[in-house]
């Protein structure tokens, strides 16, 4: 059986992060436990599988403005037990990610980035360094994301709020100091970004124009990008609302999935070989709405999609051949998913 955690908002009885066990033959699930847990909208898993860190998506902390990140302990059986937590001086911090001895938490609702060392014992330390974006005339920032360059230079931070990628040296005495940073298309509100395994490519999507823009990730000049396509995420005939969610690799790199909320759909597409360039195969319609995060088994056979406004987590098998999803029938009630993520994850070995 495996192991996924998922994170929920604290609303509609959600008792906070619950886990789940998958059969990994038939997606057959079933929740085994849970931890109390406020607004845990984003989760992390450190490379080690030990410790699982989540934010606390609210406005106050414990008295302090803002929100909050937790640290857990994952033993051997999947079971998690609190360590610690911290405040995020910033409000409704929606993303997590843990890089070797550091943890980066994006705070949405001031559009600020937090960074804080991480102990031994996987505890978190006092907040090391603040980093803000600021306003300008029309647009208030939005940090949503920040992810460390595969080469380990620079942490790759995105603004959704005032339509900027940004990156800030991760190592040495000039530690946080920003190298170099770019704009996306007005209004696009670039939302996460995922890298090639080389390092050479750079996938962003954009919450409010629902592209996805690929970029070749000039290593040789530290930080620089180049735009090489922008492709949609809607079906060509809808002209309803919609914004963008969650975007993911397939196991084995030969897709990548993107998830419209709106349209409520997840997008495939199909990753070119030689060039990286993406090509939309299908959009598969969900039977809810929101589907707000994904993941795929560590295997790449099934993809685990949370329903956000319908209490749902759904399986659905990945047709490679036809480059599409097939729904299993199978699902699990959990109110408000936000965040599916996977213990023993050899992705990120």
């Amino acid at each position: 059986m495996l192991t996924a955690f998922v994170g929920t908002n604290s609303l509609r009885g959600s008792q906070g992060i619950y886990t789940l066990a998958i059969d990994e033959h038939t997606a057959d699930m079933k929740i085994v436990r849970t931890i109390p847990a406020e607004n845990s909208s984003y989760l992390c898993i450190d490379k080690d599988e030990k410790h699982l860190y989540a934010t606390i998506e609210s406005n106050s902390f414990h008295g302090i403005d803002g929100g909050g990140v937790s640290a857990y302990q994952i033993d051997e059986d999947g079971n998690l037990t609190f360590i610690n937590e911290q405040p995020t001086y910033g409000k409704l911090p929606c993303y997590v990610d843990v890089e070797s001895d550091y943890l980066y938490v994006s705070n949405y609702g001031e559009g600020t980035l937090v960074c804080y060392p991480l102990e031994q014992d996987g505890s978190i330390g006092g907040c090391e360094r603040k980093i803000s974006h600021l306003p300008s005339a029309q647009k208030v920032p939005h940090v949503h994301c920040s992810e460390i360059t595969p080469d380990g230079e620079y942490i790759c931070v995105l603004d959704c709020g005032i339509d900027a990628v940004a990156f800030y040296n991760a190592k040495g005495e000039h530690r946080y100091d920003l190298e170099y940073a770019f704009g996306t298309k007005d209004g696009s509100g670039p939302r996460h970004v995922c890298f090639s395994d080389d390092g050479n490519l750079a996938y962003i999507i954009c919450e409010t124009n629902s592209d996805i823009n690929v970029y070749k990730y000039k290593k040789t000049a530290p930080g620089k990008m180049i735009l090489i396509q922008q492709i949609n995420t809607l079906p060509d005939d809808y002209l309803g609302w919609s914004v963008t969610s969650a975007l993911r690799y397939s196991r084995d790199r030969s897709m990548m999935f993107a998830s419209n909320r709106g349209d409520n759909s997840i997008t495939c597409f199909r990753v070119d070989p030689q060039t990286g360039m993406l090509i939309k195969t299908s959009v598969v319609k969900m039977p809810g709405s929101f589907p707000r995060d994904f993941n795929l088994t560590p295997d790449g056979k099934f993809l685990i999609v949370g329903i956000q406004h319908d209490d749902k987590i759904l399986a659905y098998e990945i047709d490679y051949q036809n480059g599409t999803l097939h729904y299993t029938g199978k699902q699990c009630d959990v109110p408000s998913p936000c965040c599916i993520i996977f213990h023993n994850d050899y992705q990120r070995k």
